[in-house]
């Protein structure tokens, strides 16, 4: 996405856009009849909003930026009365985490983050604290979903041209995967661990084997 134009300068115009997740700064040449003289050319790049600029009398770019962090935190619960047993602890740190899905047991935890510039899923071990990247230019659309057991993992992802699937990985089998075709949002798994509900907006649950 295109934001208005802030700047023109030595025929170019200096704006912001959005490639991605984060607008950054861009500029492009322009001649004196409003014509277009070549492709865009990015200024800036990083995990954060990057707009508003100007340029000195030097060319020194001037722009704000705006860093954006959300985190996944864990938090023991008394499960009799439902309050607080402990301190909340954070898990995540850098870019945006979220959408968290935990097995039964709280040992594996899986969550959507883009502190590599680009949506994938995280897998987060409680005994070693230690965070492995799953996927890879994924382009998770929405929440995935761990099982029970913390063995069987699903998740949305779209191609780069447009289509989506639901991938089905087996995290017990060195990451084995299957799929299956459709732009579908997942329910959740079966308490077995053997069947995933699915669903599209406005239409009716599914379960896949």
């Amino acid at each position: 996405a295109v934001h208005a134009p802030e700047r023109w300068w030595r025929g170019r115009i200096l704006y912001s856009a959005t490639e991605q997740q984060y607008p950054h700064m861009w500029d492009i040449a322009i001649s004196e009849d409003w014509q277009i003289l070549g492709p865009p050319r990015q200024l800036t790049n990083g995990d954060a909003i990057e707009q508003v600029g100007a340029v000195g009398k030097d060319g020194r770019l001037l722009f704000t930026r705006m860093g954006v962090a959300q985190d996944v935190w864990t938090i023991p619960v008394d499960a009799n009365l439902g309050t607080p047993a402990g301190e909340p602890r954070q898990i995540t740190n850098g870019g945006i985490n979220q959408v968290p899905s935990i097995a039964a047991d709280g040992t594996k935890l899986v969550f959507v983050s883009n502190k590599t510039g680009m949506r994938d899923i995280w897998l987060w071990d409680s005994a070693t604290g230690v965070e492995n990247q799953i996927t890879r230019f994924a382009r998770i659309g929405s929440r995935p979903a761990l099982s029970l057991d913390g063995n069987r993992l699903a998740y949305p992802a779209t191609k780069a041209g447009g289509e989506c699937s639901i991938m089905v990985m087996d995290l017990s089998r060195e990451f084995k995967a299957s799929t299956l075709k459709g732009c579908f949002n997942i329910w959740g798994w079966s308490p077995d661990g053997l069947n995933l509900a699915i669903y599209r907006p406005e239409q009716k649950v599914r379960s896949v084997d």
